[in-house]
């Protein structure tokens, strides 16, 4: 019991958003994010369980394949956060018995993992999807439950699956295709998951430099199809100049559990980002439901 918990800790959201995320995890964007939707649910995240020295399966292998073969060393372990809406003690973790358990699977709102590094980023991210964002309904079709094994506790929690970019091991369009796939992984029969890691490795084939800012390069759109092609996939290219139509076609295949990739581009700079889900705005006069501002994409929700 002493080793297993060794490097655990039982604290408040309010440190661990202090200790771990706030003036270190960029961009900004995402750190207001984080706080945001932990404190948006009908039980707002009270309790973080830190998970120090953390190894993260997909941190490792971005670890190996970049840094290990390229002779630029640096930390290999990660941090992970998990989020409770209910306050208790790390002695409750110790000795959790079935009635703690299933209290704590009741308020468990999913964790994320902070990549090490200077700006430090968010790796494997699975929150609770929430009810609503920006006070209006929302809807994730494209959620999948992931299983979680906190010191021996089984865990789960239905989410849209989030990573951020670092441009070193990955640019967006890594973390956009890492996105959707592993959502579709779950449904598909015969597909399986993916790390950045080999995403980014069948994307470029054999072009691949071992280096440590392979993730500035990014993808380009014809590597990204292979990418999808080489992890059974049938991937499908459209070009949308209005927005109306993409918006249509967008609602389609997110309300079908299909998350999409669109691929923007302005004065020739090129983002990528991945649809999970959709806001709802309340009836008009005429008695419509309409669309409320843009898909949720990327970015944390919301």
């Amino acid at each position: 019991g002493v080793l297993v918990f060794e490097h655990i800790k039982v604290i408040t959201l309010a440190e661990a958003l202090k200790r771990y995320i706030d003036d270190k995890v960029q961009p900004p964007s995402v750190r207001v994010s984080l706080s945001r939707v932990l404190q948006q649910y009908p039980l707002p995240a009270v309790t973080s369980v830190v998970e120090e020295n953390y190894t993260d399966i997909d941190y490792s292998a971005s670890y190996y394949e970049q840094r290990g073969r390229a002779f630029t060393p640096s930390d290999k372990t990660t941090t992970r956060l998990h989020f409770f809406s209910k306050p208790f003690t790390k002695a409750a973790l110790v000795g959790a018995g079935r009635r703690t358990i299933q209290s704590l699977q009741r308020a468990y709102l999913g964790y994320t993992v902070v990549r090490p590094g200077v700006p430090a980023t968010l790796g494997r991210t699975f929150l609770r999807c929430p009810e609503t964002v920006d006070s209006y309904p929302a809807r994730f079709p494209t959620r999948r439950q992931v299983q979680v094994d906190l010191v021996g506790i089984p865990l789960s929690v239905e989410s849209c699956p989030y990573v951020s970019q670092d441009e070193r091991i990955m640019a967006c369009a890594t973390a956009a295709i890492w996105m959707s796939a592993f959502a579709l992984a779950g449904k598909v029969s015969g597909v399986s998951e993916h790390t950045t890691a080999e995403i980014t490795a069948l994307a470029l084939s054999l072009n691949r430099p071992y280096g440590p800012v392979i993730g500035r390069r990014g993808l380009q759109i014809g590597e990204m199809e292979h990418a999808f092609l080489s992890m059974g996939f049938d991937p499908q290219l459209w070009t949308f100049p209005a927005p109306s139509e993409l918006r249509d076609v967008c609602h389609i295949y997110v309300d079908s559990g299909i998350p999409p990739i669109l691929v923007l581009e302005s004065e020739g700079v090129g983002h990528a980002v991945t649809v999970v889900g959709f806001t709802l705005a309340p009836r008009s006069k005429s008695g419509e439901i309409g669309n409320a501002g843009i898909f949720r994409a990327s970015q944390l929700v919301p």
